[in-house]
């Protein structure tokens, strides 16, 4: 068969899947389920690469194909499922369009631009615009707030402020060990808020 199949990739596979539920679910109008499948590909997203790392005989064909299937699976996760989030949630009036276009196309451009540094062997612990996995912070934030007066405009606001900043060269600092640990306890509060509140 051809790809990979070790460990190394398997979180990655896993936040696809994930993802790919989520816009599923998200089509037919269960706006929790893809919130909640958004929150898995978030946390695969986050220790995907750190794994992959602690295999120290990696070929570089699969540190390639690590770091181009986890480009992929960003776009899907963190570019496509929160707009299909937007439209399970009602906002697909023809004035969420333009919104849900300049979302998407931000966070292709933004990835592009990520792989252009990595493959030009960039290792600053810096980040050039936000990464667009912050999606998987801020949409659950979105999802739990969604019962508040003028919701319906906060959340396409909240959107295109995340597309100016992925392609903005304001500069956000690498997360830490530490800080890792801190979003991880985030993702899983927002899991189970989601859960449990209606």
């Amino acid at each position: 068969m051809i790809g990979v199949f070790s460990y190394t990739v398997i979180l990655t596979y896993v936040g696809f899947i994930s993802a790919i539920v989520g816009i599923i679910s998200g089509f037919n109008g269960n706006a929790k389920l893809a919130v909640l499948c958004l929150l898995i590909s978030g946390l695969c997203d986050l220790f995907d690469g750190r794994i992959a790392r602690t295999k120290a005989n990696r070929t570089k064909f699969e540190k390639d194909y690590g770091v181009s299937i986890d480009s992929l699976n960003d776009i899907v996760s963190f570019g496509i499922l929160p707009i299909m989030i937007g439209l399970s949630l009602n906002m697909s009036e023809i004035l969420y369009i333009p919104v849900y276009a300049i979302f998407a196309l931000t966070s292709l451009i933004r990835i592009g631009y990520l792989d252009s540094l990595v493959s030009n062997n960039n290792n600053d612990k810096e980040f050039v615009g936000l990464p667009i996995a912050i999606s998987a912070i801020i949409i659950p934030i979105l999802y739990l707030a969604r019962r508040v007066s003028g919701f319906i405009y906060l959340f396409p606001f909240v959107l295109l402020i995340q597309s100016f900043l992925y392609i903005s060269k304001i500069k956000f600092s690498k997360p830490k060990v530490n800080s890792l640990f801190i979003i991880l306890g985030i993702g899983i509060l927002e899991f189970i808020l989601v859960l449990i509140l209606k």
